[in-house]
């Protein structure tokens, strides 16, 4: 999990590193804590395919459908940096979450989107 978000936060990996990121994804459950940090790291690095990233976009907008609040913490900013504006009807909705930490990152998904 900790690997999972230094890896976001990294110079841009290789495209070859990138499938990893995904194919470790796609090894974990989909409960997984783990799973939502690789799917985040390895957009945070698209690979040159647009087919690639709109997979992970899907997969991230699950997450915030149905994720932990640290996991919308985490995504809803990074959607909002790799998304469109596709993704703001679904931003906007967790701006109305109760919870403080979803909010927050609503608010940074949005920013993202905008600039």
């Amino acid at each position: 999990l900790s690997s999972a978000y230094a890896l976001a936060s990294l110079n841009p990996l290789a495209p070859e590193k990138v499938r990893r990121l995904q194919a470790a994804a796609a090894l974990e459950p989909a409960d997984s804590k783990a799973r939502a940090y690789l799917l985040s790291a390895a957009l945070q690095h698209p690979a040159a395919s647009t087919k690639v990233v709109g997979e992970l976009i899907t997969q991230l907008r699950a997450y915030l459908d149905r994720g932990t609040i640290g996991e919308k913490f985490e995504l809803a900013p990074t959607l909002g940096r790799h998304g469109t504006y596709a993704e703001t009807p679904l931003l906007v909705r967790l701006l109305d979450s109760p919870d403080a930490d979803t909010r927050i990152g609503a608010a940074s998904g949005l920013l993202h989107l905008v600039r």
